[in-house]
C-alpha cells in the first residue's frame, strides 16, 4: 500500500508529531541540480513551536500548548467551476472578485500556521483524488485570512511551493502576481525562481535575481547571466557564464542550457550543442531552461519525471502540441487540467496535422466522438477513446474529462446501457450532476449487477435533502454483489454523506468487514476543524488523507470522515463528487 499512511490506522500518531527537522526547515527543498542546493540562510524567524493537535474552539494561547489532541449554461457554469485556472479567472481572482471562496470568516482557522506548514509540506502529491486536487487548488488560491502567526509572505511562499508540487504551475504564479521585487524574502525568492522554471518563463527570474544570494546562492550567477542578456547585455552575460564554468561546480547539461537561452537573449545564431546522453535526471532547471527555448527534453527523462513536471510540460507554450498530449493526460487525470483544456490541445494538434497523418490519431478518435451522429458509430467512437489507457493511472480520467462534454449532450436509452457508467463518470469529471441524473431511469431498467458501477456512483453525486437516505435494500444488493474495497468504499462514503441508514449501519457494516466506528489520530483532527467551522483546514487534511497512487489504498476510514468534514463546512458539493469519483475509481490501475 504505497505511500498509505499507516501509523494513523494505527490510530496513535498524530498528524503534528511530524518531522521536527521539517518545521525548522523555513526554506523548501530545492528542485534545482547538485550544486545549487546549498543550504538557505533566510531571515531568521522564531523558534517553531510543537504544532497542535486542534480542539474545539481554541483561543491562541492554548493551542500552542497542545499537542496530541489536535443544458449548455449548465454545462458551462460547470466547466467554469472546474476551470479555476484559466488566465481569465485567475485575473478576476487576483483582484479579488473571482469564483473562488472559502465559506465561513476563518476558514484557516485560529491555531498557530506551524500546523498548516507542516501539513502542506509533508503532502504528496498527486493525490487519489481528482476533485479533491481542483478543491485544494481553489482553498489555496481563495482570497482568506491567514491563520494565526504567519507573516503574508511566508504564507504566500508555502501556498505557492505546495501548488508547484502539485503541477500547478499556472496557480503557483498567480500566487506570485503583484509581488514588488524588494519585498521578496529569501523564502519567496527561491520559491519564485521555481514558478519560473516551472512556468517556462526565465525572465520571471529577474525580479528576485537579487535576493537569490540567501536562497541560491550558487545559481545567482547563472540567473543574473540570464538576465543581462535578457536586457541586452551579452558580454556581461558571457563573463558571468565563463566565471561560472571555471568555478568546475556544474554539470555540462545546465551550462549549456544557460548558454542556449542567453544566445537566444541577446538575438545570436550561434548553436549550441545540449548533450543529453550523460543526463540520468530531470530537474526544474534542466525542464525549464530547456523549454523556455522550445527544446522537448528526451523521452526517456520525461518518462520518468515526477508527475508535477509532467503537468507543467502540459502547458509549456513553445513545445508543440503533439508534444504535450501524453503530459497533458496526466494533468488533466490529476486534475491540472480541465477536460475543455484537454479537448482544446486535442484539437490544437489535429488542425497541426498533415492530412495523411490524422488517421488512427486520438484526435481523430475524439473528434469522430464529438460529431458522428448515428448512435452505434458514435457509441464505438467512444468507446475506443474511453479505452486509451484504460488500465493506466491518470489516462482513464483523462480520457472521460475529455468526454464531458459529448456525454452531456448524449440522450439517454439503452441503446447505451452498457457504457451507462462510463457516460455517469465522464459527466461527472466536469461536475454536471443534473445531466447524469438524467440516466437514472436507464440504471433503474438494468439488473442490478450491471447497473451497480453506475448506480453507486449516482446514488453518491446526487443532491438530496438532509437526512434523506439510500434505499437500504439496493445498499445491501451492492455489498452482496462487491465484496471488499468496493463495498467498504460505498458504505464509507454513504456514512460521510449521511446517507446510509442508522438501522441497518451496523449490520451494513459487518457484512462488508468495515468499522465505520473506528478513530485515529488524524480522523479526530478532521473531525475537530469541522467543527470549528475551518473550510481550507478540512480541505487540506482531506487531500493529506487522500496521500495515496490508488484510491483503494486510502482507507475507508478517511474517506467518511473527510466527507462528513466537508459537508459541516459548507462544501457539499465537493463532498459528493469527490466520493462519486472514489467509488467509479476502484479497480484503476
Amino acid at each position: 500500500m504505497a505511500r498509505r499512511k499507516r501509523a494513523f490506522l494505527a490510530g496513535g500518531i498524530a498528524v503534528v508529531a511530524l518531522s521536527g527537522a521539517l518545521l525548522a526547515q523555513e526554506a523548501p527543498e530545492s528542485l534545482l541540480p547538485p550544486g545549487f542546493d546549498q543550504p538557505v540562510t533566510p531571515t531568521p524567524a522564531p523558534a517553531p513551536t510543537p504544532a497542535p493537535t486542534p480542539a474545539p474552539a481554541p483561543q491562541p494561547e492554548e493551542a500552542a500548548d497542545e499537542e496530541e489532541e489536535q443544458d449548455s449554461d449548465e454545462i458551462e457554469e460547470a466547466e467554469e467551476a472546474e476551470e479555476a485556472d484559466a488566465a481569465q479567472d485567475n485575473e478576476r481572482v487576483a483582484a479579488g472578485e473571482g469564483p473562488l471562496t472559502l465559506p465561513g470568516e476563518a476558514p484557516w482557522g485560529t491555531v498557530t500556521g506551524i500546523y498548516h506548514k507542516t501539513l502542506m509540506r509533508s503532502l504528496e502529491a498527486p493525490i487519489a483524488s481528482r476533485w479533491a486536487h481542483i478543491g485544494l487548488r481553489n482553498a489555496l488560491l481563495a482570497p482568506a485570512a491567514l491563520p494565526q502567526g504567519l507573516e503574508s509572505q511566508d504564507w504566500r511562499a508555502e501556498r505557492a511551493w505546495l501548488l508547484l508540487r502539485m503541477g500547478e504551475a499556472d496557480a503557483a504564479r498567480l500566487m506570485l502576481a503583484g509581488t514588488d521585487s524588494e519585498d521578496y524574502s529569501a523564502k519567496l525568492a527561491q520559491v519564485a525562481l521555481q514558478v519560473a522554471l516551472a512556468t517556462s518563463d526565465p525572465a520571471a527570474m529577474c525580479p528576485v535575481a537579487p535576493t537569490l544570494d540567501d536562497a541560491e546562492p550558487d545559481a545567482e550567477p547563472l540567473v543574473e547571466a540570464i538576465c543581462s542578456a535578457l536586457s541586452a547585455e551579452p558580454e556581461i552575460a558571457s563573463d558571468r557564464i565563463s566565471r561560472a564554468r571555471r568555478a568546475a561546480k556544474f554539470e555540462n547539461i545546465d551550462l549549456a542550457l544557460v548558454d542556449k537561452l542567453v544566445g537566444a537573449g541577446e538575438g545570436s545564431r550561434r548553436a549550441v550543442t545540449l548533450e543529453w546522453e550523460p543526463v540520468d535526471r530531470l530537474d526544474s532547471w534542466r525542464y525549464g531552461l530547456a523549454t523556455s527555448t522550445g527544446v522537448m527534453p528526451p523521452a526517456r527523462l520525461m518518462d520518468a519525471a515526477r508527475p508535477r513536471v509532467r503537468a507543467w510540460l502540459a502547458r509549456a507554450p513553445l513545445i508543440a502540441p503533439g508534444d504535450r498530449l501524453p503530459s497533458a493526460r496526466i494533468a488533466a487525470g490529476m486534475g491540472v487540467f480541465s477536460g475543455q483544456a484537454l479537448r482544446d490541445l486535442y484539437s490544437q494538434h489535429y488542425d497541426a496535422l498533415p492530412p495523411e497523418e490524422i488517421g488512427g490519431t486520438d484526435a481523430l478518435r475524439l473528434r469522430r466522438a464529438a460529431t458522428l451522429t448515428d448512435i452505434g458509430d458514435k457509441r464505438e467512437a467512444l468507446r475506443t477513446f474511453w479505452d486509451i489507457g484504460e488500465d493506466t493511472p491518470y489516462e482513464r480520467l483523462a480520457s472521460l474529462s475529455a468526454t464531458a462534454s459529448i456525454a452531456a449532450r448524449l440522450m439517454p436509452s439503452e441503446e447505451w446501457a452498457d457504457d451507462v457508467d462510463r457516460i455517469v463518470a465522464s459527466l461527472l469529471t466536469a461536475g454536471l450532476v443534473d445531466r447524469a441524473m438524467r440516466w437514472i431511469p436507464i440504471v433503474e431498467q438494468m439488473d442490478g449487477d450491471e447497473a451497480d458501477a453506475a448506480w453507486a456512483q449516482l446514488a453518491l453525486a446526487r443532491d438530496l435533502p438532509e437526512n434523506a437516505m439510500i434505499d437500504a435494500e439496493r445498499v445491501e444488493d451492492y455489498v452482496g454483489r462487491n465484496e471488499g474495497v468496493r463495498a467498504q468504499m460505498l458504505l464509507a462514503a454513504l456514512d460521510g454523506l449521511g446517507r446510509l441508514d442508522p438501522e441497518r449501519r451496523d449490520d451494513l457494516s459487518r457484512s462488508a468487514d468495515v468499522d465505520l466506528d473506528l478513530t485515529t489520530g488524524l480522523t479526530r483532527q478532521i473531525d475537530l476543524a469541522a467543527q470549528r467551522s475551518e473550510a481550507g483546514t478540512v480541505m487540506l487534511l482531506a487531500a493529506y488523507a487522500l496521500q495515496a497512487d490508488r484510491i483503494e489504498n486510502v482507507s475507508p476510514i478517511y474517506l467518511a470522515h473527510l466527507l462528513a468534514a466537508l459537508r459541516v463546512t459548507g462544501q457539499d458539493f465537493m463532498a459528493r463528487m469527490i466520493a462519486a469519483e472514489a467509488i467509479s475509481r476502484i479497480g484503476d490501475a
